[in-house]
């Protein structure tokens, strides 16, 4: 499995779990908006980031740890924002009334 297929998929999950498990949705949505885009973009960061430090160390082979590994992860990191944003915009939010319906 690629590294680019575990980000993707890790990315568009988190914004799932975000969005519809009970406990965790309450907290998250009761923040203001500024606060909830930064604990994702935070959490993409720590994916990506870990990924990358995870190869420094040898343990995966994702990136090479170089300039250009690290502009590969940079890369990576802004398709994992698209991806978590889209999943995002498209699901179904809990509190409208389609969804209830």
């Amino acid at each position: 499995m690629t590294v680019e297929t575990v980000v993707g998929f890790v990315s568009a999950l988190m914004a799932a779990v975000f969005m519809y498990v009970p406990w965790l949705k309450d907290k998250y949505l009761a923040l203001a908006t500024n606060y909830q885009r930064l604990i994702m973009l935070g959490m993409l960061v720590l994916v990506v980031g870990g990924s990358y430090g995870l190869s420094c160390f040898g343990l995966v082979d994702y990136f090479t740890c170089d300039n250009e590994g690290l502009i590969k992860a940079g890369k990576l990191l802004l398709a994992a924002i698209m991806a978590n944003q889209t999943v995002y915009m498209i699901l179904p939010k809990p509190n409208e009334r389609s969804w209830q319906a």
